[in-house]
């Protein structure tokens, strides 16, 4: 599927009129950065707890 990059513009710029509702089609939201995976991995949230759990038994 390609992408119209001046309908996008023109989406983008009706987002600033109040009450306005804008629908973007799965593609256009992916170039747009709406699908971009920002959550961190398993094995970092792990190390989170950890260090929580080490903070709390030595008080800090």
């Amino acid at each position: 599927m390609s992408i119209d990059i001046e309908v996008i513009a023109e989406k983008v710029a009706d987002l600033n009129i109040p009450g306005m509702e804008v629908d973007f089609d799965p593609a256009e939201a992916e170039a747009l950065g709406a699908f971009e995976e920002t959550a961190m991995d398993a094995e970092t949230a792990r190390d989170s707890v950890a260090d929580l759990s080490r903070e709390v038994a030595e008080g800090a």
